[in-house]
């Protein structure tokens, strides 16, 4: 009962394990608890949980093309973990990127460059659940040499 009255003063509540994200790399499990006054446009779903995710068009070959060709600096094709800058990407239904957030970054200026390749990113396809598009948070990085 507790807990149902803590949610209740929130409409969407994010954990994110920062130190497991920064340490593998690999997408983590995002939680999501809503109230009962949520609507369904505002929801913000696990990329990895959908039957369709959203993805770059073209693939990972291609966003990793992207990186390399929009960066000032040079991008690696291998995840180094002590030269990457990790960050979420939030694609709404039309497949817009239109929200981001840097996770962590070795230096600075490597977060200001992503965040510049970000706003230079095309449309992506969006995710769909049930058949439907629906907004996605995803987890990049990019590795840089």
């Amino acid at each position: 009962m507790k807990i149902l009255n803590i949610l209740r003063f929130a409409n969407l509540i994010v954990i994110f394990s920062l130190i497991g994200l920064a340490s593998t790399y690999s997408q983590e499990e995002v939680i999501i608890y809503l109230n009962d006054d949520t609507n369904k446009e505002d929801i913000e779903y696990v990329n990895r949980n959908l039957e369709n995710k959203a993805e770059f068009i073209g693939g990972e070959i291609e966003l990793l093309k992207f990186y390399k060709s929009t960066s000032k600096f040079e991008v690696s094709d291998f995840k180094k973990h002590e030269t990457s800058v990790a960050f979420l990407l939030y694609v709404d239904e039309k497949g817009k990127i239109y929200k981001h957030r840097i996770l962590n970054s070795f230096k600075p200026e490597y977060s200001r460059e992503v965040e510049r390749i970000i706003e230079l990113m095309p449309n992506w396809t969006p995710a769909t659940l049930e058949g439907e598009p629906v907004k996605a948070v995803i987890f990049e990085h990019i590795s840089f040499d």
